[in-house]
């Protein structure tokens, strides 16, 4: 019978790992990995099921330049005291732990964190990300395009929710101004009629709605509005606050996801790719207009 290997605390930065260590460790001693000194060891055993999940998450790619154990790593896994010099010894770490749970009989390779490997679904399937960039081109051909999103969209994009309070302060900006007729003074457009969203009859295609649709694109700072337009010098813009009348649920694309646990996250994989989809949300949402897009107005908001 061979003799049961352990591994330590030290070994790993995770800090879901290290709580778990901590908690099931019955013995104290030298690790064999990091060879840290009077330490709490844990039977590798008992982490086989949670690695064999993270690499679950990729598939042995000839075209990938990351290797499994790189991989793995970004997500914080191994300390650096395991991890440094390349990785050497994190690798024979992540290596034995595959291999207690690998059947010789089951006909299936062993997987090893020097593996190269990718993130990617196989070739044949778009990535979520890919599938929304193609809507995104046909939908302007098509407003009525239906978008290709997962059924669990909905519930899963909930991970990146946040809220805005009830009296919150919006600032939302547009170029021109009002003339007073009598004496030419030029004044900053004032309420919603004038300075919140356009009527329905007057909306264009945006970058979150489509033609018809009325959508308030707002900000929560003045200079985040103002830069936004990217007015050029001698623009005068208005520039009106609005008052959030009831706590408002929002996506936050900025601050990203709740963070997973991919050691016990069953589609770990998956979660990937919708990640990836939020990022590509945020991007296309970041990318500025161009000015002849947003000025309207011609040179009735110009300066001198």
């Amino acid at each position: 019978m061979s003799r049961v290997r352990h591994c330590c605390i030290e070994c790993f930065e995770h800090e879901w790992l290290r709580d778990y260590v901590r908690d099931h460790s019955e013995r104290t001693g030298r690790c064999p990995y990091c060879y840290s000194k009077n330490v709490r060891l844990i039977p590798i055993d008992e982490l086989s099921g949670f690695f064999s999940n993270v690499a679950g998450a990729y598939r042995e790619d000839d075209d990938s330049t990351d290797r499994l154990i790189d991989l793995v790593q970004g997500w914080g896994v191994f300390s650096e005291r395991l991890y440094g010099d390349e990785g050497d010894r994190a690798l024979r770490l992540f290596d034995d732990v595959l291999a207690v749970g690998w059947e010789k009989d089951s006909g299936e390779r062993l997987a090893s964190g020097g593996d190269y490997c990718s993130s990617r679904p196989p070739l044949y399937r778009n990535t979520q990300a890919e599938n929304w960039l193609e809507f995104t081109d046909r939908v302007k051909a098509d407003p009525e395009e239906p978008a290709d999103l997962p059924e669990t969209f909905s519930e899963d994009v909930a991970r990146t929710e946040a809220t805005f309070p009830a009296g919150g302060i919006l600032w939302r900006v547009r170029p021109g101004f009002t003339v007073r007729d009598e004496d030419g003074v030029r004044l900053p457009y004032r309420g919603m009629a004038d300075a919140g969203p356009p009527p329905v009859g007057k909306t264009k295609n945006m970058r979150a709605s489509r033609q018809g649709e009325v959508a308030f694109y707002g900000a929560d700072d003045e200079a985040t509005a103002i830069a936004e337009l990217r007015p050029a010098t001698g623009y005068v813009l208005t520039v009106a606050r609005f008052r959030a009348t009831r706590a408002l649920r929002l996506v936050d694309l900025a601050a990203g996801p709740r963070p997973i646990n991919p050691f016990v996250e069953e589609l770990l994989g998956w979660y990937g790719e919708f990640y990836e989809l939020l990022e590509t949300f945020g991007e296309q949402l970041a990318k500025p207009l161009e000015r002849h897009a947003r000025n309207g107005h011609g040179d009735r908001g110009r300066g001198r």
